[in-house]
């Protein structure tokens, strides 16, 4: 059942953000809002408003059920994901923790490669996996769920399309999410 006065999405800032050629990064917090409004669209917990306004900046889209958002960031497309281990949620993204061509030539920052990541089931750093967590974090809080599994029995879209899990256990076939 829907409760407008329960969910942090109504009356937020995102429809006043804009994209805009040199504008700044989002913040976890705005990524958050973003992903959680998102989330619960996929999950119909909340009614999707037609308009440009309110679309959020990144406008994120989810795939494979609602365990993949993808989203555009200062124009550099990549993609936010989740995956179990032993029952604790791990938080990926494809942004290497450097956003824009180039970007570690210039400032010496150092890349994180998600492949690595998924390999020794650690989370992404970035601040993308980080408002995938508090987004997850917040429906967990919201619904009672008590760890990741009860949040999975409430929302077994977060597990994925079954199509998808189909897919992966096919040994002839290459699954490509996005």
């Amino acid at each position: 059942m829907f409760d407008s006065n329960n969910h942090t999405d109504a009356g937020d800032d995102r429809s006043s953000r804009a994209p805009q050629l040199g504008a700044a990064a989002l913040t976890v917090e705005e990524l958050h809002a973003d992903f959680t409004a998102k989330l619960r669209v996929a999950l119909g917990l909340a009614a999707r408003m037609m308009g440009d306004s309110d679309d959020p900046t990144v406008a994120p889209h989810c795939v494979s059920g609602a365990r993949v958002i993808v989203l555009v960031e200062l124009f550099d497309l990549m993609c936010v994901w989740s995956s179990t281990v032993a029952g604790a949620l791990l938080t990926f993204c494809s942004c290497g923790s450097i956003l824009g061509s180039g970007r570690h030539t210039f400032t010496g920052e150092t890349i994180e490669h998600v492949n690595l990541q998924v390999a020794r089931n650690k989370s992404s750093t970035c601040r993308h996996a980080r408002a995938l967590q508090l987004a997850y974090d917040e429906l967990a809080s919201e619904y009672e769920a008590v760890d990741m599994n009860g949040l999975l029995d409430l929302f077994p879209d977060l597990a994925g399309a079954e199509d998808d899990e189909q897919a992966a256990r096919d040994e002839d076939t290459a699954v490509h999410l996005t």
